[in-house]
């Protein structure tokens, strides 16, 4: 299993050269809180990217990260196990 994360993957029209999308997302007010932190504009930002909406519609498995760390984990956790069994032939 190979993971690569790509910020804009949807909005690079690159999503179809994966086997599986998927998007560990957050609400507004986090998302803005995180990126506001590492002094960028997330007006802007945001104007750049598809709706959390249409990527979450987008993707093979989505989860809001607005939990802890451990909520997290163990959906990850579930997500790989799904994800690396074998593919029938």
């Amino acid at each position: 299993m190979l993971v690569v994360e790509v910020p804009l993957l949807f909005e690079a029209g690159l999503a179809e050269e994966f086997d599986a999308v998927v998007v560990v997302s957050a609400s507004e007010e986090l998302r803005r809180e995180r990126v506001q932190a590492r002094g960028q504009d997330f007006g802007e930002r945001a104007d750049r990217q598809w709706s959390e909406d249409r990527k979450i519609a987008a993707a093979d498995r989505a989860f809001v990260n607005d939990g802890d760390i451990a909520a997290l984990e163990g959906w990850v956790r579930g997500v790989f196990a799904e994800f690396a069994r074998p593919a029938a032939s």
